[in-house]
């Protein structure tokens, strides 16, 4: 089951799956480090221009939708995300 932004913080490291699609974010929500178990992360779809800097701290994600953002690029603390295999950056303003 996928926790939407307002049910994900309740009980944060029970969490495996965090649906923050379609929110309207420019920023990662408060507290988003907290999810210390977190493997897919879904953020399509929101305002974010700038790489999440607390993105880095999600060290188990496996799975992270970043698509249809504001992005214009990719922040090099993505070396940090070692299990990630799905990126979706598609739909953004990247130009390298």
């Amino acid at each position: 089951e996928c926790y939407d932004n307002k049910m994900a913080f309740s009980e944060p490291e029970s969490v495996y799956c965090a649906d923050f699609s379609s929110k309207l974010l420019a920023d990662l929500p408060g507290g988003t480090t907290k999810l210390t178990h977190v493997l897919r992360l879904n953020l399509y779809n929101n305002k974010l221009s700038n790489w999440p800097l607390s993105i880095s701290q999600l060290v188990t994600l496996v799975q992270l939708d970043l698509s249809a953002n504001k992005m214009l690029q990719v922040g090099s603390d993505i070396s940090k995300l070692q299990y990630v295999r799905e990126l979706n950056l598609s739909k953004n303003l990247l130009t390298e």
